[in-house]
């Protein structure tokens, strides 16, 4: 039995953890997911006697009366392994739990440590804290650590070098849903920025080459906070349409299906969930000269690396030429060679099977 967790209630996240539960029932794997009953999730209708619906605690302390039920359902199950889906605190509390021979591990998503934030309150510092107490926990009782691309393998393993890691590319977790339209969106053929909004994600170093531009449509869809000068630039633009609030995965699939490109104006970044699915969907990827998000690009070709303003207005005005048609077909083939999710999960699985 293979028990997948996870203690987050929205998000990539969410869709990850029901895409590779979509594939283990498919390949006829023995397993169960184990999902907050709060979460907001979208799955078939087949995999729902796979997904077991626990109530997650609030209490930073471990032996709490909600963990205790779920740890006890989890080992009714007998489970070989269990994989979690993120490092916070409950995660951390059910490892802590969880008996000896067990095998255990969690994924790494920001393996070169926090990314900067805007979000960085008294509150957030104080649960930040906590959480890292606590991932250190569930790190430690890892058999191994679960990494999502070279470059998060390299960085974590260069602060944690006595750790044992296994890569596991990440491919395209797409909802399994219809597309909605998103409301307030009456265009198409837009580039696209899509995810969570905060510092790190560098959307100031896209806006400013953008606005020399005139011709093409801009779209942001995500929750999180904008700086002023952002802001600025959005509320002077018409071209840009700001869709700052929670995106449900219907909405997802639409904004990516009807986008020119994706861009990734990141700072930082160890890997990227945005660009596996760009490419799903045989859509360009414009990032800037990140290690995390240029180990997914072949410049030129499924993308373009970006070092500065200009670099930035090319890649656009290249994006809307007759190259257009040549860069889907590479960022599909490139998809498929290397991103193929059902492949690589299969590969993990039988790294597994060999410890």
């Amino acid at each position: 039995m293979i028990v997948l967790f996870t203690s987050n209630i929205q998000g990539g996240i969410l869709q990850l953890i029901i895409s590779i539960l979509n594939i283990l029932v498919k390949n006829n794997q023995d397993v169960r997911c184990f999902i907050p009953d709060n979460a907001l999730i979208s799955s078939n209708k087949n995999l729902n006697e796979y997904i077991i619906r626990y109530k997650k605690s609030k209490s930073i302390f471990v032996n709490n009366k909600n963990n205790k039920i779920t740890i006890k359902e989890i080992l009714m199950m007998n489970p070989k392994f269990i994989w979690y889906f993120d490092n916070c605190i409950t995660c951390a509390q059910i490892s802590i739990l969880l008996k000896k021979g067990i095998k255990q591990s969690v994924i790494m998503h920001d393996a070169g440590g926090r990314h900067p934030s805007h979000n960085m309150s008294l509150i957030h510092k104080i649960h930040s804290l906590v959480e890292r107490y606590y991932s250190k926990k569930i790190e430690r009782n890892s058999n191994f650590i679960t990494l999502l691309s070279a470059e998060s393998n390299k960085k974590y393993l260069s602060r944690n070098s006595d750790k044992k890691t296994i890569v596991m590319k990440l491919g395209a977790h797409v909802p399994l849903v219809d597309e909605v339209k998103p409301k307030g969106l009456n265009i198409d053929n837009y580039i696209l920025f899509f995810g969570r909004i905060d510092k790190y994600k560098g959307i100031i170093n896209f806006l400013k080459p953008f606005n020399k531009l005139n011709n093409y449509y801009f779209v942001i869809a995500g929750c999180g906070k904008l700086t002023e000068e952002e802001m600025s630039i959005i509320n002077s633009n018409d071209n840009v349409i700001l869709l700052n609030r929670f995106i449900s995965d219907g909405e997802m699939i639409y904004l990516f299906k009807y986008s020119r490109c994706l861009v990734l104006p990141y700072i930082e970044a160890t890997q990227s969930g945005i660009i596996p699915i760009a490419y799903y969907y045989g859509k360009p990827v414009i990032v800037s000269n990140v290690d995390g998000l240029t180990q997914f690009v072949d410049d030129n070709q499924t993308g373009f690396i970006c070092k500065n303003e200009v670099d930035y207005v090319n890649a656009v005005n290249t994006i809307y030429s007759v190259e257009y048609l040549k860069m889907q077909q590479m960022a599909k083939k490139y998809y498929e060679t290397n991103l193929d999710f059902e492949k690589n999960i299969g590969l993990f699985f039988e790294t597994i099977n060999k410890e």
